[in-house]
């Protein structure tokens, strides 16, 4: 008898906030959240949907603050939808967070010739929300098969692994390395009939910790970073000329700060992302030399017009080196990441300037979006000069399509000419361009 008495109240509270909720009398926002339900979170912890949100258990159900809630889960990146609706509860409201999550293992196959004449294959192994925690993971293999008169091919095998917030605290984790096998025939400059050849094998490794500032929401806004890296550059002779490569190494420290709030909204992006980081070789560390690269950026993406999905991005990059980094051009410009058109690393420096800009409208379809872009940059031999009345000049079109169910991943497709010369090259990706 007391549990019917004890539901009929009950029920008698939770009509009473709908009918209040209906007539206007009371607003959600008058209202405290008493419960948050997930539903579609198959894959993801209740943890990381938790600390995107900006209202909790407690507090008052203030509207602008849910929908604020909703936009920091999507993102995450991590879900082709996500809804938040109001619910009547027992004397105040629940929350009811529905999402649609998209596939977190995509084994992406490698193959790729550009207009150098270099051929690439492999396989990319996509481990995105790794355990449910919003850990990401890359596995890449690769066989280069080289142009530009370089003989042989290369092995490349690179792992890279993120964690933005560990187990939900200000403290995020990314750790990236890498291991390539070459062979490789040098001359010298004072007389190129002299040669030799060798097998080159190059490892790396990068560990950087983060803090989060917490000064636009938990996995926004600005960010500290510091760590350690080790770079080698091995030579092993095989036959020919003796002494003409050596073996160098770089070891040291790296930090620096930077800023991210960038909206998705699924097939397009809005927001900014900037910052600068300090690279530092040290011979106390085991470095071969003292030295020091400065590298700085600026992304923003805007939308444009009253078309959904239009939009205009922009990418800002310079940097400059002091000391003796162990090579004579630290900077390379020119392929499908930074000057469209131009070779491949035909422009090297010890300083650079590059831009990018990118208009992108839907086309039929928000997933499908055709692009027109300019890319402008150019590389220094000195370290403190950053000419801007000296630069070189790309544009083209593309497209790009986005594939909704897979996480951060789209087809590109990019045509450029170098411009002021008869380069025209074609780019084939799966990734933003930046």
């Amino acid at each position: 008898m007391m549990l019917i008495r004890s539901s009929f109240f009950v029920f008698l509270r939770a009509s009473a906030v709908v009918i209040l909720l209906m007539s206007g009398q009371v607003q959600a926002a008058d209202l405290v959240i008493e419960e948050i339900r997930f539903i579609g979170n198959e894959h993801t912890e209740e943890s990381i949907l938790l600390q995107e949100m900006s209202v909790k258990v407690g507090d008052v159900a203030d509207e602008e603050r849910i929908a604020k809630s909703r936009q920091a889960i999507m993102d995450l990146g991590l879900f082709k939808s996500a809804d938040i609706n109001t619910l009547p509860g027992e004397q105040g409201v629940i929350l009811e967070v529905a999402v649609s999550e998209k596939h977190y293992f995509f084994p992406i196959p490698k193959l790729n010739r550009d207009a150098d004449g270099e051929i690439s294959y492999g396989v990319q192994l996509r481990f995105d929300n790794l355990g449910g925690l919003n850990q990401r993971m890359r596995l890449t293999l690769k066989n280069n098969q080289q142009c530009c008169g370089q003989t042989g091919d290369e092995q490349e095998l690179s792992l890279s692994y993120y964690y933005p917030r560990l187990k939900g605290s200000v403290y995020g984790l990314s750790i990236g390395g890498q291991l390539s096998r070459r062979p490789e025939q040098v001359g010298t400059d004072a007389d190129p009939t002299i040669t030799g050849r060798y097998d080159r094998s190059v490892d790396g490794i990068r560990i950087v910790g983060s803090r989060w500032l917490l000064e636009e929401g938990p996995s926004a806004g600005w960010r500290v970073n510091a760590g350690v890296f080790y770079s080698g550059d091995r030579f092993t002779h095989v036959d020919g000329e003796v002494g003409l490569r050596s073996d160098r190494q770089s070891v040291g420290l790296v930090g620096g700060l930077e800023y991210g709030k960038v909206h998705d909204y699924l097939y397009s992006r809005e927001g900014a992302e900037y910052g600068y980081e300090l690279t530092l070789g040290l011979e106390g560390m085991g470095s071969d030399h003292n030295y020091s690269i400065h590298s700085v950026h600026y992304r923003r993406y805007w939308p444009i017009g009253d078309t959904e999905h239009q939009a205009l991005h922009f990418q800002m990059r310079m940097g400059t080196s002091g000391g003796n980094p162990g090579i004579d051009a630290p900077f390379s410009l020119g392929g499908s990441n930074d000057l469209r058109g131009y070779e491949k690393s035909s422009l090297e420096g010890r300083s650079y300037f590059s831009t990018n800009t990118e208009f992108l409208r839907p086309i039929v379809h928000p997933a499908f979006r055709g692009v027109v872009f300019m890319d402008i940059g150019n590389t220094y031999p000195d370290s403190r000069m950053i000419d801007f009345g000296d630069l070189e000049y790309g544009g083209g079109l593309g497209f790009r399509y986005k594939f909704k169910m897979f996480v951060d991943v789209q087809l590109r497709f990019d045509l450029g000419w170098a411009l002021g010369d008869t380069g025209r090259k074609a780019y084939v990706g799966t990734k933003h361009s930046f």
